[in-house]
């Protein structure tokens, strides 16, 4: 199958009805979590990538650590660490893919075998990006990811923590690429409703919120929060 057919075919997937809540869409797997499970993870990742890039093996310092098949969750969590690698720099696909093929890397993947066009059909979907999502996230890391979410909204949204089974969890800053993880999380979290993203505004600023007010409806991190929120649902007034 051709690398243009495939990616064809997973565009046309994408016209699938979003959920109607955060638990449905955690249990629907998305076109490109269906194609990273049935032609990237076995077949590559956990092939090939997996022998240098784990926690205990040579490659556990670069920026591109995966967990291994035993560990809990291993898919959606490589998947996951995968989307944010690609996402820190607009080279990044091209590096993936080049180190694939043996260029200043060992040759993992023989150029144009169906599973180097699989892994290049994976990373330009993973990497087609609208303007509109591009400058939310631009914005998040500048205005909000510091001072908001790792300064205050970490504390209790992480895993095991207070907040640790609600719908948004995120992840500390010591997790490389943690950035794009939990900006990635927020615009899923706002994608399913419309009303999710503006619960978010509420909740940061008190109302029905067990953590109570984290910021204050006149503050400056209000004031950002609210334009992050108009460039990820621009008809949104929260």
């Amino acid at each position: 199958m051709s690398r243009v057919f495939i990616i064809a075919i997973l565009i046309m997937t994408t016209s699938a009805c979003v959920p109607t809540s955060y638990d449905a869409l955690q249990e629907q797997q998305s076109p490109l979590s269906s194609y990273w499970q049935k032609n990237i993870s076995a077949d590559i990742t956990q092939y090939s990538c997996i022998v240098c890039h784990h926690s205990e093996s040579i490659a556990n310092k670069s920026d591109f650590v995966l967990l291994q098949n035993v560990e809990e969750d291993y898919l959606s969590k490589n998947l996951e660490m995968t989307l944010a690698y690609l996402q820190r720099s607009n080279q990044h696909g091209d590096l993936l893919l080049s180190k694939s093929r043996g260029l200043e890397h060992t040759e993992v993947l023989e150029l144009q075998s169906d599973k180097y066009l699989a892994l290049q059909a994976f990373v330009e979907m993973a990497t087609v990006q609208d303007e509109a999502r591009s400058e939310a996230i631009a914005f998040y890391k500048e205005n909000l990811s510091d001072n908001l979410i790792q300064g205050q909204c970490t504390l209790c949204h992480g895993e095991f923590r207070l907040a640790g089974d609600t719908r948004l969890i995120f992840v500390d800053s010591d997790m490389a690429n943690y950035q794009d993880i939990n900006v990635n999380r927020i615009i899923d979290y706002g994608a399913v409703s419309a009303n999710n993203l503006d619960n978010l505004f509420l909740k940061a600023t008190g109302t029905g919120h067990g953590g109570g007010e984290i910021i204050k409806t006149d503050s400056q991190d209000a004031d950002l929060l609210s334009q992050f929120l108009q460039l990820l649902a621009p008809s949104n007034e929260p």
